[in-house]
């Protein structure tokens, strides 16, 4: 399966442009793909809106999945120690190979 060619565009308010056709070969060219047709949930927020709370409840769903599903989160550049507390505390629950980050487009692409 691959990600949607239109995720994280903009804020989300609805007045992003239409995606323009380097855009859109862009995206697809680093379209991830789930391995074995798996599952891909996504939570898209900024780390510091992933309260413990909700991080718990993302690990309950993932504990709950099938093996082959992933849970994918954008990279915040100024974030990357609460990537690595998530990446460790999904460790520890041997889910630590099922989190997916990856890097947010550049500014001028979104």
């Amino acid at each position: 399966q691959l990600l949607p060619v239109s995720a994280f565009r903009g804020e989300g308010d609805g007045t992003e442009p239409p995606l323009g056709d380097e855009e859109r070969k862009i995206r697809r060219q680093n379209l991830l793909r789930v391995k074995g047709g798996g599952m891909l949930v996504a939570n898209l927020n900024r780390p510091f809106k992933v309260e413990p709370r909700i991080f718990e409840t993302w690990m309950n769903v993932l504990e709950k999945s099938p093996l082959d599903t992933k849970m994918w989160m954008f990279r915040w550049p100024e974030a990357l120690a609460a990537e690595g507390n998530m990446l460790r505390e999904a460790s520890r629950r041997n889910l630590g190979n099922r989190l997916i980050f990856t890097d947010l487009l550049p500014a001028e692409m979104r």
